[in-house]
């Protein structure tokens, strides 16, 4: 279960961990810059290649070869990147109010 940055932190999920983790693992984490997650400075380190590094990165301290990937608003976008980049590493994918780009993102941009 993907964080949607500070909007959305693993504290999103709390009331659907119990009823899913009755039918598969569950792992949900605070993404940077939410939750209790560090809060990196620069708009480059909220680009999308580092928030995939970070899913990816929770995925193999768990120890989580492969997972369905539940992503909220830009969460979702995360989830795509990922499933796209990395096929291997995803089983599938589940949008709730997907945020879409509709252009390349580019941090630079931002601040």
């Amino acid at each position: 279960m993907l964080p949607t940055w500070p909007i959305a932190h693993s504290r999103f999920w709390k009331l659907q961990i119990p009823y899913l983790s009755r039918h598969c693992r569950v792992v949900a984490f605070d993404g940077r810059g939410g939750g209790r997650s560090d809060q990196p400075a620069g708009a480059h380190s909220y680009a999308i290649d580092e928030i995939v590094a970070d899913v990816l990165a929770v995925m193999d301290a768990t120890g989580t070869a492969s997972a369905t990937l539940v992503g909220f608003s830009c969460a979702a976008l995360c989830a795509t990147v990922l499933a796209a980049d990395h096929p291997q590493r995803v089983c599938g994918v589940v949008h709730i109010g997907p945020a879409v780009a509709l252009a390349p993102m580019h941090p630079e941009r931002c601040g």
